[in-house]
C-alpha cells in the first residue's frame, strides 16, 4: 500500500489525469441552453417554460428539460465513474507513468459511459445534440482547466478528486 500511495503521490506531480464529454459539431453552438437556458430570450415560447439553471437563475428552459439534462443526472454519472475507477488494476502499476496510463484508460471508459447515458436521456429536437455528445480523449486540451473553473456537469466526486490530488502536490 505504501508503493501504491508513492506511485500516486509521484503521478500528481507530475499530470493531472483529466476526463470529460464534450459536444462537437453544430449542436455545440446549443447543447448548453438546454442545461443553462437561453439567454437572448426574455418572454414564453412554444416550447419553453421558465426553470432555474445551475446559478440559481431563473431562465427560459425546453419544455423537454425543464430542470436541465445534466445536472440532474450527477448521481448516476459518479456512479460510472466510480465503477470504472474501481475497475482499475494496480497489479499493473509499478511507476507513475503505468499509474497516469491506467487512470486515463479508466477516466476514458467512463467518459465513453457517461456519454452514452447522456445521449439516453438528451432532450431531442433534430437529434443532432444525441449525435453530438461523445467522451473527450483526456489528453485533448480543452479538458486543461483551473479547479476553479469547474464545468458543467462535472460530477462532485471528480471535484473531490481533483481536490485530494491538489493537496498530494508538493509545495
Amino acid at each position: 500500500m505504501k508503493d501504491l500511495l508513492e506511485q500516486f503521490r509521484e503521478a500528481s506531480t507530475v499530470n493531472v489525469i483529466r476526463g470529460g464529454v464534450i459536444s462537437e459539431g453544430d449542436a455545440a453552438a446549443y447543447a448548453l441552453v438546454w442545461e443553462w437556458g437561453n439567454a437572448r430570450q426574455h418572454k414564453e415560447g412554444p416550447k419553453t417554460v421558465l426553470g432555474i439553471n445551475p446559478d440559481g437563475e431563473t431562465v427560459w428552459l425546453s419544455t423537454q428539460a425543464p430542470f436541465g439534462y445534466i445536472r440532474i443526472h450527477s448521481d448516476e454519472m459518479d456512479n460510472l465513474l466510480m465503477s470504472e475507477l474501481m475497475k482499475v488494476d494496480f497489479d499493473k502499476v509499478d511507476t507513475a507513468e503505468d499509474f497516469i496510463q491506467e487512470m486515463k484508460a479508466a477516466s476514458l471508459e467512463a467518459g465513453i459511459k457517461i456519454a452514452d447515458f447522456i445521449r439516453s436521456v438528451a432532450p431531442v429536437d433534430s437529434g443532432d445534440l444525441r449525435d453530438s455528445i461523445e467522451a473527450a480523449n483526456p489528453d485533448d486540451p480543452d479538458l486543461a482547466i483551473e479547479d476553479d473553473e469547474i464545468e458543467l456537469g462535472t460530477p462532485r466526486f471528480t471535484h473531490a478528486v481533483r481536490q485530494m490530488l491538489k493537496r498530494l502536490k508538493p509545495k
